[in-house]
């Protein structure tokens, strides 16, 4: 059986396709979670957030070397959320923002953000 992200990323990855490709960034590949391009691991990387949903987030990373990748973002009651320098909460993540992502990798492939920073 599929898990969420699965389900999550699946759909995102359809609507990104037959759209070809969202907010400059072309179709992945594959799907988070389904055999996805890894991921940057502990680190700092920005996208736009492609779906925002209570499962979670998938933000589009656009690559230096052209493409692009959804990465599934895990948010959690430690998650901070800031925009123009003022706290927000992960409820303000929405579909079309850029943001910039400071979290861990987890075993299942996914972020786990520490903090995000809404740019726009």
């Amino acid at each position: 059986m599929a898990s969420t992200k699965q389900v999550l990323a699946a759909g995102a990855a359809a609507a990104v396709m037959a759209a070809g490709g969202a907010a400059g960034i072309p179709a992945p590949a594959a799907a988070a979670g389904a055999g996805a391009l890894e991921p940057p691991v502990g680190s700092v990387f920005s996208g736009t957030i492609e779906i925002a949903s209570t499962q979670g987030l998938l933000v589009g990373r656009k690559q230096k070397k052209g493409g692009g990748q959804l990465i599934a973002v895990d948010t959690d009651a430690s998650t901070v959320v800031s925009k123009g320098g003022l706290e927000r909460s992960v409820e303000d993540l929405a579909s079309g923002a850029e943001v910039i992502v400071s979290g861990a990798k987890q075993e299942d492939g996914s972020i786990l953000a520490s903090k995000i920073i809404i740019r726009n």
